[in-house]
């Protein structure tokens, strides 16, 4: 279920972007992925680890707080 949500929001920020282009307004998501938190902290330490999560994003890095 959690690929069908986020394939679903992907596509609904893709179509309200179409739609609403002609009107200036620009959409955007911002989808589940890797964030600094005590489960993810040996992660964010690795530099080899977080630089092939990081790699597997559209923006090549991992989210920040």
């Amino acid at each position: 279920s959690h690929g069908a949500s986020r394939a679903g929001m992907a596509q609904l920020t893709a179509l309200l972007g179409e739609v609403w282009s002609g009107s200036g307004i620009i959409t955007n998501v911002i989808g589940p992925g890797l964030f600094p938190s005590e489960l993810t902290g040996p992660v964010y330490a690795d530099v080899a680890s977080y630089a092939r999560n990081a790699d597997k994003t559209r923006i090549g890095r991992s989210g920040g707080l």
